[in-house]
Parts: structure tokens; C-alpha cells; sequence
């Protein structure tokens, strides 16, 4: 998830300066990177603490 957060920002930081110019390769893959991975790291999170929830039928 932190890797996620860090690669996010990177594309972010590389991308805000120049709004109204067309997105390079590199900064849209870190955006797109960023929140994938941590997507996958929060799915991934969830279904480790799923089986420690307690009396949860759900």
C-alpha cells in the first residue's frame, strides 16, 4: 500500500506542473501504477484480517 501512495504521488508531482499539456509515458504509468498497487495492497490487507474477525457471519 505504501508503494502505492509513493508511486501515486511521484506521477502526481511529475503531472500537476504541466495541466494543460499532454501526459508523458512515464507519469501516467505512476499514476496508473500508484493506484493499482495500492488497490491490490488494501485487497490484500482485507483478506488477511478477514479470517481474524470474530463471531462475524458475514
Amino acid at each position: 500500500m505504501l508503494l502505492g501512495i509513493a508511486c501515486l504521488a511521484a506521477g502526481a508531482k511529475k503531472s500537476l506542473g504541466y495541466l494543460t499539456e499532454h501526459l508523458h509515458t512515464a507519469p501516467a504509468v505512476a499514476l496508473a501504477g500508484g493506484v493499482a498497487l495500492f488497490l491490490a495492497g488494501d485487497v490484500a490487507f482485507r483478506a488477511v484480517l478477514r479470517p481474524l474477525s470474530c463471531g462475524s457471519s458475514r
